[in-house]
């Protein structure tokens, strides 16, 4: 799966080649419509499992990741009205940091990069990304603490998925779906930790896993699977649903 999603043009932010652009804050979420899923950090597990189902699928790199299901049919979001509000009280910081994103220079030290084409920025109207005779400006201030926290918590999660793959603790599922009319179809490939193997593990990796916070993490992500049945689906595709 791709992790750029709903970034279309993305590129790297320039002090010169964009020193008169203008960022025009929005809380209009339209522009993630149509993904029915997001990465989530292990950090917003505590937050998240109180409104989505948070799942484990293997991207593109073999590396396991871990996803929110923002809806139960494909390209639909079920938490994005139709006037583009997000309908739940947390939003996923994945979606929170847009338009803007990390990226990494040619000697590897990290770079703020944005899409061009999210109609947010231009010369006109909105705040200043970079201001004569100001290092950084209070918008790039929070932008860079944003993207900088973001990438900190993803290496803690990429280490978390990678314990739970060592311990032989992840199962393929699926959620399978029932339209009022009859009509039934799957949404598979992700993973979800098999409870008989976390029962199985040792004492000593138990004591590991609650000693460095996983253990609450995969229990997270076990009652967040509740959510898959209470999930909002809109009424041009209203579904039951029902985990295997």
């Amino acid at each position: 799966m791709s992790t750029m999603m709903f970034y279309e043009r993305i590129v790297p932010l320039n002090s010169e080649v964009h020193k008169d652009l203008k960022y025009k804050r929005s809380s209009d979420f339209g522009f993630a419509k149509h993904v029915n899923s997001v990465p989530v950090l292990v950090a917003e597990f505590a937050l998240a499992l109180k409104h989505y189902p948070i799942v484990f699928v293997k991207a593109k790199d073999e590396q396991i990741m871990p996803l929110l299901l923002l809806g139960l049919a494909d390209g639909v979001n079920a938490f994005v009205t139709s006037e583009g509000r997000w309908s739940a009280d947390y939003v996923p910081a994945f979606v929170r940091r847009y338009p803007f994103v990390p990226g990494m220079q040619e000697d590897g030290r990290e770079m703020v990069c944005f899409d061009e084409a999210s109609g947010r920025f231009s010369v006109d109207e909105g705040e200043p990304l970079f201001v004569e005779g100001q290092e950084q400006t209070p918008l790039m201030e929070q932008v860079l603490g944003l993207l900088s926290d973001y990438h900190q918590q993803a290496e803690l999660t990429q280490r978390f998925c990678k314990r739970l793959l060592e311990l032989n603790l992840l199962e393929p599922s699926n959620v399978s779906l029932k339209s009022p009319a009859g009509e039934e179809r799957n949404l598979s490939g992700f993973m979800v930790v098999k409870e008989e193997a976390l029962k199985a593990i040792t004492p000593e990796v138990a004591h590991e896993l609650v000693s460095n916070g996983a253990m609450g993490l995969i229990y997270a992500h076990l009652m967040s699977l509740n959510n898959i049945g209470r999930m909002p689906v809109p009424a041009a595709s209203a579904a039951e649903a029902t985990k295997h």
